[in-house]
């Protein structure tokens, strides 16, 4: 027994223990079959009763000892498998599998049949000893018969048992548990046609989606407050008055006062069409910013929908007809919510300001930046980049009333060199482009290269991308080159330079 204990140390302790096993079972000089005898009982006495059998041949004894006494003295000196732990057993199995030439056929059945019988076996002690019995098996046999697969597959008993309640069983699917009995008896038609029940009313809300856009294929806008009681819109229409008339100057009390008034009328009716008829953006924007100070709190907790939709109704208007520096009030507000709730000034600040039909302009660009630098992860902005450049319809994405969506929203990007020195001020945070992303932005680069040639920013924003991003570009070489080449600034034939030592291997 003792000469093993190297071996069971070996599958003790080491990560790789099947190549240490093997490597240690050449260089040392023992019979594998004495190895498997300290493992199994079963292969243990059939081992005791042949040597018994070749001595008897060889020389008959002069008093014979009882087989029963001759197999309890060699039972003293093994260790059963079943005795160690499940990680040991799968290693011990795995090296079986590996070295089964080594080791007798039938004793690898025996072993691995007796396992598969243990109750309450470990998973991965199950796997191993079934991939020993299909290494070891001959033509068309298996031990035993085991329900082993039919077990595996089998519903968990929790799923099974789900009938005994009414509840959904899993609370973000359509699925009954009335469902689930059909379907593990094989009554699968029934779920087939509530799944396409569900898909045909997923193709009903895209045809009134389509049923929405022009001939362009661009949105109509849509009249939300036509969905609002008449009593709830009468109550809407005296607030507008109400804000209209706000003195700039006026108390903070009656701002307060009329705030809660809004709040409360968005919680009984859809809050889109609700700040739809009272137009907070026709307010002058210092009356606006303190509505919308007391509307959103720094330490209120408010979900994304209308946090989106109060945002693009307060703050956004005033930033798309943007065309001068933007005041202190409206700068410190716009970067205040921005850093409080990114997500949702994600979509209804940056995105619309983005995709502004006239393009971004110098003004613009600088809030962006500065909302880039300041309030922004670099994860926040790789994932923006891959939506602006790869997705079909951005006005999909955007949050905004349906009078600006038709008036300012474009669906795709609109080139200027403020847009341009957006996207380096956004590379320029850390941020990590796939190969579509990088792809998408050489092809849109190049549609725009002629409009641009004599664009210090353009050909400078290109010098960039090669700088950070030259791996991705490598493939885009003689796409970059051709634009460069039809650059006319100072600084292109350093760019056609930095081009030409690009190696495309």
């Amino acid at each position: 027994m003792e000469e093993w204990v190297p071996l069971f140390n070996i599958f003790l302790h080491s990560r790789s223990a099947e190549g240490e096993a093997s490597f240690w079972m050449q260089q040392n000089s023992m019979k594998a079959s004495t190895f498997l005898a300290l493992l199994t009982r079963d292969v243990l006495y059939y081992q005791a009763s042949a040597q018994q059998h070749q001595r008897a041949a060889e020389k008959p004894p002069s008093s014979p000892p009882s087989s029963s006494s001759q197999a309890h003295s060699v039972v003293n000196k093994c260790m059963w498998i079943e005795t160690l732990p499940n990680a040991m057993q799968s290693k011990i199995l795995s090296f079986l599998t590996i070295e089964h030439l080594r080791f007798h056929k039938s004793d690898l059945r025996l072993l691995g049949t007796n396992i598969l019988k243990q109750p309450n076996l470990d998973f991965w002690v199950m796997k191993s000893a079934k991939n020993l019995l299909n290494t070891v098996r001959g033509d068309g046999l298996w031990p035993v018969h085991l329900d082993i697969d039919d077990e595996f597959n089998a519903l968990p008993q929790w799923l099974k048992d789900g009938n005994v309640n009414d509840r959904a069983i899993l609370p973000w699917l359509p699925l009954s548990p009335q469902s689930v009995s059909r379907i593990t008896s094989e009554k699968v038609p029934r779920a087939m046609e509530e799944f396409f029940e569900l898909k045909e009313e997923e193709m009903v809300d895209q045809v009134m989606d389509d049923s929405l856009r022009n001939e362009d294929g661009h949105l109509e806008p849509v009249s939300l407050s036509s969905e609002l009681e008449p009593s709830i819109r009468a109550r809407a229409l005296k607030l507008k008055e109400e804000l209209l008339s706000f003195d700039e100057h006026g108390d903070a009390i009656r701002a307060s006062h009329l705030a809660d008034e809004i709040r409360n009328l968005c919680g009984l009716a859809h809050t889109m069409s609700v700040l739809g008829i009272i137009e907070p953006w026709k307010a002058d924007n210092e009356t606006a910013l303190r509505i919308l100070n007391n509307l959103v709190s720094e330490n209120e907790s408010c979900d994304y929908e209308r946090l989106s939709q109060v945002m693009c109704s307060f703050l956004l208007p005033s930033l798309l007809v943007l065309n001068e520096p933007a005041s202190r009030l409206l700068m410190s507000s716009t970067l205040k919510y921005a850093k409080l709730h990114q997500s949702a000034a994600a979509d209804a600040i940056f995105l619309p300001l983005i995709l502004r039909n006239e393009g971004v302009n110098v003004h613009i660009c600088d809030v962006l930046s500065r909302i880039v630098r300041e309030c922004m992860h670099s994860v926040q902005l790789s994932s923006l980049c891959q939506k602006l450049l790869t997705e079909e319809s951005l006005s999909k994405v955007v949050v905004c009333q349906p009078c600006h969506r038709k008036d300012f929203i474009s669906d795709c990007l609109v080139w200027t060199e403020p847009l341009i020195v957006l996207f380096q001020n956004m590379l320029n945070q850390n941020v990590y482009l796939t190969e579509d992303t990088v792809d998408s932005l050489v092809s849109s680069l190049r549609n725009v290269a002629e409009r641009f040639s004599k664009s210090l920013k353009f050909v400078n924003f290109i010098i960039f991308l090669v700088g950070r991003y030259g791996s991705l570009l490598k493939v885009h070489k003689f796409t970059l080159l051709s634009m460069a080449e039809n650059t006319d600034t100072f600084i292109s034939s350093s760019l056609i330079s930095k081009l030409n030592g690009f190696r495309t291997g």
